[in-house]
């Protein structure tokens, strides 16, 4: 089934995705997306992130919005 095989494909990447040069671009990619949504909400209280990854835009998120009640991520691939 393709979707047990991407998930394991992300999986077994997870510990290295946000270092190799896919995840410096997805870092950039992260960094305009959340830029972006804070101009649209600047202080949001809780956050849901589906399909979060490796928690990268909610550790950035984190950073910028310290009085988040709530930063959650959800996704397939558990690593």
């Amino acid at each position: 089934m393709a979707h047990d095989r991407d998930v394991d494909a992300f999986d077994r990447r997870a510990r290295t995705y946000d270092d190799d040069l896919l995840g410096r671009m997805h870092r950039d990619i992260t960094d305009r997306t959340i830029a972006l949504a804070l101009r649209a909400c600047p202080n949001p209280r809780r956050v849901l992130d589906v399909g979060c990854g490796t928690g990268l835009a909610l550790r950035l998120l984190a950073e910028k919005l310290p009085g988040a009640q709530r930063l959650t991520g959800v996704d397939a691939a558990p690593g």
